[in-house]
């Protein structure tokens, strides 16, 4: 195994001139320089991860901003390397800026000691790995990414049946809270699944605020459009905390009941909520 460092940076902030400032690279939230009007971001190519950037409240559509091979350094320049993605100089206001999974500066290169066996895989078949298969008889709860990858919201529901049905007949689909559950989407996973699709995107917006009051792990001065100060309270817009983390778990065991998957009683306390 090799191990190449290269000094890429995943923020870059810029005054209005383009005098550079200073870099970040360590994940979470961070105060944005008073003096930065421009940032970059540089991702690797691929990813090593899902990229997420939220400034203040508002998300940074990453695929659509990186446009150059390359990558900024710890101080300001651009490199070109085929090795990563980043954007132009992109404007930014005061306030806080939440990332993960940039770009990073430690690249590894693998190298077989022998020769492998090939092994060729055709069109439909389906293979398992271990811990799926121990686990293939077992509900399964598909919580689904929406990082594209999907040419459409038909060809995403019918990417998740297909894969869902080859393992279990009993399991749940769970869209994520995001603006990428569009209408069209839910349509198609409501078509496709029915009883078995959860939109928590609806219900965190909803519902689940109303249910951690039945839970008794929220407070009752609070409506459903307070969920964003319950679930986000930072500048993370992205992830949510354990609060709803828990809720979402409640309503998903549940709803594995209801559809009689699983064997045992509702939860309906807050009892093993953990702050």
């Amino acid at each position: 195994m090799a191990k190449q460092a290269i000094d890429a940076v995943g923020i870059a902030f810029y005054t209005e001139n383009g005098t550079f400032i200073k870099s970040l690279s360590e994940t979470g939230t961070h105060s944005i320089p008073s003096t930065a009007t421009k940032y970059t971001f540089t991702i690797n190519n691929p990813n090593v991860g899902e990229p997420h950037i939220t400034i203040n409240e508002d998300t940074v559509d990453i695929k659509t901003n990186a446009t150059r091979d390359g990558y900024i350094d710890s101080k300001g320049q651009y490199h070109y390397s085929e090795l990563f993605k980043c954007s132009e100089l992109l404007p930014i206001k005061q306030g806080k800026i939440y990332f993960d999974s940039l770009a990073t500066s430690l690249l590894y290169e693998f190298t077989r000691l022998e020769e492998g066996r090939e092994t060729k895989i055709g069109v439909g078949n389906v293979f398992f790995d271990a811990a799926l298969y121990d686990d293939k008889d077992y509900p399964h709860i598909w919580f689904t990414g929406q990082n594209y990858g999907y040419e459409s919201e038909e060809d995403w529901a019918n990417m998740v049946s297909s894969s869902a049905n080859n393992f279990s007949e009993k399991y749940i689909v769970c869209s994520t809270p995001l603006s990428l559950t569009t209408n069209q989407l839910v349509y198609q996973a409501n078509k496709c699944f029915g009883a078995r699709y959860i939109n928590l995107r609806a219900y965190t917006q909803g519902q689940a605020v109303y249910d951690g009051q039945a839970l008794g792990i929220i407070e009752g001065q609070y409506t459903a459009s307070d969920y964003e100060t319950l679930f986000w309270p930072g500048s993370d817009k992205i992830h949510q905390n354990n609060l709803l983390s828990y809720i979402w778990a409640a309503k998903m065991w549940n709803t594995l009941l209801e559809l009689g998957y699983v064997e045992g009683e509702r939860i309906e306390t807050g009892d093993y909520y953990l702050p």
